[in-house]
């Protein structure tokens, strides 16, 4: 015997069945160093593994000390053998401090995302 399903639930399930391209944007899946961790290498490129293949052109990394002020890099890359993951190597060994990573990305479906994290290096 079939039911009948209540009207509130079919409108629930309509919109959970168009909402899926939306679940589609690229997200951050891996970040080294992590968020919230403390480092004693300096010397390290900042690496963000994210959920979708990405726009070299569009997506950026920006690197800022405690005080706010920009950290030298050299250019932010997406990698050639994998296009979801973006670098970029300070030019210069980062001093003990805490660090701010802000990252903004555009994926292959062409939407864009942006977050932040921080973590420290230590003497």
């Amino acid at each position: 015997m079939i039911s009948k399903i209540p009207a509130p639930f079919t409108v629930l399930l309509c919109g959970l069945a168009f909402a899926g391209p939306v679940w589609a944007h690229s997200h951050l899946k891996v970040a080294t160093p992590s968020e919230g961790a403390t480092v004693n290498s300096s010397a390290s490129p900042v690496t963000l593994t994210f959920t979708e293949a990405l726009e070299p052109a569009y997506s950026t990394i920006a690197v800022t000390d405690e005080a706010g002020q920009p950290v030298p890099t050299g250019a932010t890359t997406v990698s050639s053998e994998d296009a979801s993951k973006l670098s970029v190597m300070p030019t210069e060994p980062l001093r003990p401090g805490i660090y701010k990573v802000d990252w903004h990305v555009l994926s292959k479906d062409g939407h864009s995302t942006s977050g932040s994290y921080r973590f420290t290096v230590t003497p």
